[in-house]
């Protein structure tokens, strides 16, 4: 659904200037607009242009009705056309909200697209965005070698993404719990760790929940879990920092 609003909503000038480029290499030709309704196969046109998914009166191939981005006007496509245009739709979503995550990190649209050009120099390989991406995460994640909260952010941001592209970010997840317990060990107190799950966790995740363990235990790593069935497509449980106590209910200082 966030994908619809903002392929359909109004759209900022890094979006617009991301489609215009888009067009360049993605057309759809515009047969039967609203002014000229034709089906889309057989080019017969049609007495009325259909409000929405019908089958053809000539060559009863269905016809589909959407909006293209570059149009205001509706346009009727082939079921072909539906996948192409759904597929590019995705890649527009993905392209936008990299350069905003990138902004949020303090890259901006300039410095993504020298970087494209320097991996473009030294490829040739045009279109590289994927590249330019995840090389300037990496350098992000040299720069902040030294700053684990700061690093756990990094490595979430990346699981975020690669979920989205349709791809395993499990080891990412693991690598930001690294560096969530790298965080606890800044603190001069001696802690234990607790894991917790979310509201509606899997029930392989609900039998960690509240659970606490030692440090040592958790870089272990029981999460990210494995075998997580959550709806949204990976473990969402996380680490929390427990301080430990003597019998007096005092806090228990690093020696």
């Amino acid at each position: 659904m966030e994908i619809l609003k903002w392929l359909f909503g109004k759209k900022n000038d890094d979006v617009k200037e991301i489609e215009s480029q888009e067009n360049n290499d993605f057309k759809i030709t515009k047969v039967g607009s609203e002014h000229e309704p034709m089906c889309p196969y057989c080019k017969t046109s049609l007495n009325k242009f259909p409000s929405r998914k019908t089958k053809c009166p000539h060559c009863r191939n269905f016809i589909f009705v959407r909006k293209l981005n570059d149009s205001r006007l509706k346009t009727l496509v082939t079921e072909e056309q539906v996948q192409e245009i759904e597929i590019e739709q995705k890649k527009n979503y993905l392209r936008y909200n990299r350069l905003r995550k990138l902004k949020e990190f303090g890259v901006t649209e300039d410095e993504f697209v020298k970087r494209k050009e320097e991996l473009y120099l030294k490829s040739g390989i045009e279109n590289n965005e994927d590249d330019a991406f995840w090389s300037i995460f990496n350098e992000l994640l040299s720069e902040n070698a030294n700053d684990v909260n700061q690093l756990r952010m990094d490595y979430y941001s990346m699981a975020i993404f690669l979920y989205e592209e349709g791809r395993d970010n499990f080891k990412l997840l693991q690598l930001n719990a690294k560096a969530t317990l790298d965080s606890f060990q800044l603190s001069n107190l001696e802690l234990k760790v607790e894991i917790v799950g979310c509201s509606d966790s899997c029930e392989a995740c609900k039998k960690l929940n509240g659970k606490i363990i030692s440090i040592e235990e958790a870089y272990l790593l029981p999460i990210p879990c494995r075998e997580c069935t959550h709806r949204i497509g990976f473990c969402r449980c996380f680490y929390c920092s427990v301080s430990s106590r003597d019998s007096e209910g005092m806090l228990i200082f690093k020696k």
